[in-house]
C-alpha cells in the first residue's frame, strides 16, 4: 500500500513540474532563438521574486538584437 501513496505523490509532483515549466516554455523558446541567454529557470525564479519575466526576456531581446553584451551578474 505505501509504493501506490508513493507513485501517487510523486505523479502529482510531476504533474506539477509539467505545467510549471510548460507555461514559461514559449518564452525560453523567444529568448533562445533571439540569442538572448535566459534559462527557463531563471524565468521561473523571476515569477517567484515577482518581476515580470516577459518584460525582462523583451528587454534582453532587445539588448542582444541591437550588439550589446547583456551577462548575468
Amino acid at each position: 500500500m505505501p509504493m501506490g501513496i508513493l507513485s501517487i505523490v510523486l505523479g502529482i509532483f510531476g504533474l506539477v513540474l509539467v505545467l510549471i515549466i510548460a507555461s514559461f516554455f514559449n518564452l525560453w523558446l523567444q529568448a533562445l532563438f533571439s540569442k538572448a541567454d535566459i534559462s527557463i529557470f531563471a524565468l521561473v525564479g523571476m515569477r517567484m521574486r515577482k518581476i515580470p519575466p516577459p518584460h525582462h526576456r523583451r528587454r534582453k531581446n532587445h539588448g542582444c538584437k541591437s550588439g550589446h553584451s547583456l551577462r548575468n551578474r
